[in-house]
């Protein structure tokens, strides 16, 4: 039993923790891929929603560019407009029919990439498949709470939760080391039992001279180990220092450096993530009053395509 070095920790133990910690982070890792997966997968979703909006936009606006090109050409044919116009209108359908293309393209795109995150393989019957998203988009004002936001960041952030935990198996690490720089002072206690077994051998009155035996075996020896009639048992102190203990002073200092800047790593990564909280929060109030400016900004289009259509 050490009563000194190796008292409240020693090598097996300390492995003992660090492998408990290790199994925690593979779990937080996995956590970590889980909602990466469900992330990538719901900006998919709604990049693909994009696309098929903006591929329909597209089509519709090559529809009134065609529309403005016959427009023209009758105006053309009445004598009320310049041939050059016909000309410009030619050139803005050819324009469109690129912008569908290229539509076109990213929608595929954009329908593969949600593909390859919910089939399990080219064989699955939807990898072939057309998707045609159900959800729409609802645009709503919700208040951010920033504080609150932060908060949650800093204690559930997967990145935050495995430096935290790799830092407290440093700390395991840095018990042990300080530990072994401590002398060695063991308690070591045995305790047994004897059996004595065989032919037992009667003596004569000069000690010298056999005059009887009495038979016996092996089991009588376990019998008497059995019934713990002569025990025996021993109790030492063993006491070591060792004459420079360089190797373990350099070990002990290294994984306090090692904890040092692992502290200010993780402050560093609590300041990036406070500050990501706080520029999404701010994109968020941003893209509400981007999108409210750009729904007038539809309806004074709309208005105005109206009255040139009646024009």
């Amino acid at each position: 039993q050490p009563l000194w070095r190796n008292f409240r920790i020693d090598a097996t133990r300390q492995n003992i923790k660090i492998g408990r910690i290790t199994r925690e982070l593979t779990d937080v890792a996995l956590k970590s891929t889980i909602v990466n997966t469900q992330a990538n997968t719901r900006n998919a979703y709604w990049n693909l929603a994009y696309a098929i909006k903006a591929f329909d936009a597209a089509k519709q606006s090559l529809a009134l560019a065609e529309q403005l090109l016959q427009d023209n050409q009758t105006r053309v044919e009445v004598g009320t407009l310049a041939p050059m116009d016909v000309i410009s209108a030619q050139a803005e359908v050819a324009t469109r029919r690129q912008s569908v293309t290229s539509s076109e393209a990213t929608r595929r795109t954009a329908e593969n990439t949600l593909k390859r995150l919910i089939v399990g393989g080219t064989e699955d019957a939807l990898w072939n498949s057309t998707i045609e998203p159900v959800d729409l988009v609802t645009v709503a004002r919700t208040p951010v709470d920033l504080e609150a936001a932060i908060a949650t960041a800093l204690a559930q952030r997967t990145d935050l939760v495995q430096a935290r935990r790799t830092m407290d198996g440093t700390e395991i690490t840095i018990s042990y080391l300080k530990n072994q720089l401590k002398p060695q002072l063991d308690l070591v206690g045995t305790y047994g039992t004897r059996g004595l077994g065989g032919n037992t051998f009667i003596f004569g009155p000069d000690r010298t001279t056999v005059i009887g035996t009495v038979p016996g075996g092996w089991t009588d020896a376990v019998k008497m180990m059995g019934k713990f009639k002569y025990p025996n048992w021993t109790l030492q102190m063993n006491f070591s220092y060792p004459l420079g203990n360089s190797a373990a002073d350099v070990a002990h200092a290294r994984a306090r450096v090692q904890y040092k800047q692992a502290q200010t790593q993780l402050r560093a990564t609590e300041l990036q993530v406070a500050t990501e909280v706080t520029n999404a929060a701010l994109n968020v109030e941003s893209t509400l009053r981007r999108y409210e400016a750009a729904t007038a900004a539809r309806q004074l289009s709309e208005k105005r395509r109206e009255a040139e259509t009646s024009k």
